[in-house]
Formats: C-alpha cells, structure tokens, sequence
C-alpha cells in the first residue's frame, strides 16, 4: 500500500480463499487514483488460474523430452514441417 501511496505500482502474487475453500492463484495490481485530499488505491485482481496449468503442463512437457533426450543411447530426430533437427 505504501509504495502505491508514494506513486508505485506494485505487482504481486496472491492467494485468494473462496467461502467454498477454493484457494484461486492471483495476480495482484495497485495503482493510486488522483483525488484531491484522499489516499485512493485501485486494486486489479486477476485469476492466474489457467496460466499456472499451463506453466505446470509446460513444465511437464520439458521434463519428459528432457528425459528422453538424456536416457536415450541412440540417437533422437525431431521433425517439423519447416526443419529437420538431429
């Protein structure tokens, strides 16, 4: 609050507890609003929901060919439409 106070605008990562339990992974957005006399903050707040599984997923699939590429004793050929890699 203070550094959005003194002009900032402070990002962070949060955890929001719904009634249900539900924990939501989000992103955190503070900005001070121009009022004459008055300390004003806006608080945007995103639901980071879909991009941590898709971190996650990533994350996965980078383990998998990582594993692949470094147990395998033979060689590994990669193919797309544009290149061939070895």
């Amino acid at each position: 609050m203070a550094e959005a106070l003194a002009g900032g605008t402070p990002v962070f990562e949060w955890i929001h507890k719904q009634p249900s339990g539900r924990l939501i992974p989000t992103e955190v957005r503070l900005l001070r609003l121009p009022a004459e006399g008055q300390n004003l903050i806006r608080a945007s707040i995103i639901d980071n929901s879909e991009r941590r599984q898709a971190e996650r997923a990533l994350r996965e699939s980078e383990a998998k060919f990582r594993a692949l590429f470094e147990g395998s004793s033979h060689g590994v050929v990669l193919h797309d439409e544009t290149t061939l890699l070895k």
